[in-house]
């Protein structure tokens, strides 16, 4: 049993790795506008737990389409 959720977690971290790498991706693409995901991983080293907090937001919004990033985005591209 603890073979399997250790495996399970190995996969689930790997996923949320991919998913960190495919924004930086998307940054340089320019999907993701004003260097957003640069200036969240900035603000994530001073305050990690804000980091989770918004790179969940980012990966839903970005997982079912859904718009409320964007709040999110504009904060860091005046704020940082």
């Amino acid at each position: 049993m603890f073979v399997v959720a250790e495996r399970e977690s190995a996969q689930s971290g790997s996923l949320y790795l991919v998913q960190l790498l495919f924004c930086l991706f998307a940054e340089d693409v320019q999907l993701l506008p004003n260097a957003v995901f640069s200036k969240m991983v900035a603000a994530g080293v001073r305050n990690p737990a804000r980091f989770d907090r918004d790179a969940t937001e980012l990966l839903t919004a970005m997982n079912t389409g859904g718009s409320a990033f964007v709040l999110c985005a504009v904060v860091y591209a005046v704020s940082i």
